[in-house]
């Protein structure tokens, strides 16, 4: 048997062990909403994207109307690179929060990932309108426009992200602003 083969065989157990406690525990429907949203958290903290979905997915069973739950699973679709299934989750946040610029951010994310950047600019347009100090719209429409080739708008809206408070706790899932600016904008300095 290869060494290949066993990995391989060690990472689906582990999986199968993983999917089995996490069923085990969202099968208890005693399971308050506060207690979710905190396995939420340990599972986000061990960077366990799936079972961050599952957690999301199972709130939303239970708590059908829960836009935030909906907001956070389309972010994660978004980072496993399932864009489609993010923009069901939009979909179904707009009709219970048609105004919120997150919605948008991360509907404009999901057709950045089709490469349809023109929608995609067009939805964080929106967002930005709804809420003009979202920081994470400024950052993710830089990237469009960086797509699209628009280098200046680009640097305007990642200096823009960062006057508006842009943080990068989540900088280990994605590119963080510091090196989105390093990598695509130039420092000129003023003399005087």
């Amino acid at each position: 048997m290869s060494i290949k083969r066993v990995v391989v065989g060690k990472i689906l157990v582990g999986c199968f062990t993983l999917i089995w406690v996490t069923s085990c525990f969202l099968e208890n429907r005693r399971v308050s909403e506060a207690d979710l949203w905190k396995r939420y958290e340990i599972e986000l903290s061990h960077k366990r994207y799936e079972n961050v979905i599952g957690v999301l997915s199972h709130i939303l069973e239970l708590y059908p109307e829960n836009v935030d739950a909906y907001i956070s699973r389309s972010y994660f679709f978004c980072l496993i690179n399932q864009p489609e299934l993010a923009i069901i989750d939009c979909e179904e946040a707009l009709l219970l929060a048609p105004s919120s610029s997150q919605v948008y951010n991360h509907l404009a994310m999901a057709y950045y990932q089709l490469d349809q950047h023109e929608f995609a600019l067009n939805f964080i347009n929106v967002a930005l309108k709804l809420n003009a100090e979202n920081a994470y719209a400024y950052k993710n429409r830089a990237k469009i426009h960086m797509a699209l080739g628009n280098r200046y708008q680009a640097c305007q809206d990642l200096f823009a992200a960062s006057q508006n408070g842009y943080n990068d706790d989540f900088a280990g899932l994605e590119n963080d602003l510091n090196s989105l600016f390093v990598r695509n904008c130039e420092i000129v300095e003023c003399s005087q």
